[in-house]
């Protein structure tokens, strides 16, 4: 209890009021600890909704930055390990499913890059082959001893170009007039070799001279053809015909060799279209084999290739890029 003095100056008086303080103040007290509970309490939900944040967002932020990073410096191993529903889970999951084909990507083009680099070297051996260069030198000897010295010069200067070839082993692709020059002193090499000479001719449509194809492509069917279609004794030859084409198809470019050989027998064209459907890495790597892999490699399984027979005679060997 509780007394409250009150003067009355009119009276001359001072009277007193008695009353319980407990119960006056009663509602102030109450609400004072409702808002004190209620602070509490949103403490309470505010200190669990950071914490659930910092679980639900904060971190998984964290993962998919520091991923992020990692695969940015190189870390192709870089994954966010989180299973969840949510948009965090979605963006995790094309994340590590971005990361996955990055790095397949990544392992494609060293292949590539691993599998061009020895078909190069393989081409260069190819090259360097001891048979065509004795064969040449030979050929080269006898020109000179029987004073036929005009095909003597010409033969020492296509050599000359042709192992100059090599300059263009780091090249990836050249444009395909490239290529064809450097075909050119290949040809005319083989044209005064053999007894009946090589008559040779380029078909390309207008405006695909720049298109880009790998290097040393042509070149190899060209050789393959040579060597394939015509036998080893050139002396005893008959006359022989090389085609080279390049032209639009559809949605396709189609680059053609095309010889009058003597062509190639059933049995051994169901045992190239065999390897070329089932590459051997071990084995010994056809031309054919060689350049249809390498075309893959750059423009993918659209690439195509056909292998028919030739009329009156000969094969027609058909590229088809996009």
């Amino acid at each position: 209890m509780r007394v409250a003095p009150i003067t009355m100056e009119n009276f001359q008086c001072v009277l007193g009021v008695v009353f319980d303080e407990g119960q006056v103040l009663a509602p102030v007290i109450i609400m004072r600890q409702l808002l004190l509970g209620f602070l509490i309490i949103g403490l309470i939900f505010a200190l669990t909704y950071l914490a659930r944040s910092y679980r639900r967002i904060y971190i998984p932020t964290q993962m998919l930055v520091s991923s992020m990073e990692a695969l940015a410096v190189g870390d192709l191993t870089a994954r966010v390990e989180l299973s969840r529903q949510d948009e965090f889970g979605i963006l995790a999951e094309h994340f590590n499913s971005m990361a996955e084909q990055l790095s397949a990507l990544l392992k494609e083009k060293y292949l590539a890059q691993v599998k061009l680099k020895n078909a190069q070297v393989k081409f260069l051996r190819s090259q360097i082959n001891p048979h065509f260069l004795y064969n040449s030198l030979f050929s080269l000897y006898n020109m000179i001893k029987s004073q036929d010295l005009d095909n003597a010069a010409d033969m020492a200067i296509y050599l000359g170009q042709y192992y100059r070839l090599g300059a263009h082993l780091d090249q990836q692709k050249l444009r395909l007039s490239e290529e064809l020059d450097n075909i050119l002193p290949y040809l005319k090499i083989q044209g005064i070799r053999m007894a009946g000479g090589l008559d040779f001719s380029f078909e390309v449509e207008p405006g695909l001279e720049e298109l880009c194809i790998p290097s040393l492509s042509l070149q190899s069917l060209v050789e393959n053809a040579v060597t394939h279609a015509f036998g080893g004794s050139f002396e005893a030859c008959a006359p022989a015909r090389i085609l080279i084409s390049a032209a639009r198809q559809g949605d396709n470019i189609r680059l053609t060799v095309e010889d009058n050989g003597r062509g190639i027998d059933p049995e051994d064209m169901r045992l190239i279209e065999r390897r070329l459907k089932e590459p051997d890495e071990e084995g010994e790597i056809h031309a054919l084999q060689n350049v249809y892999g390498r075309m893959r490699l750059l423009f993918g399984d659209s690439v195509s290739i056909s292998i028919e027979h030739a009329s009156p005679q000969g094969t027609r060997v058909s590229l088809y890029m996009p």
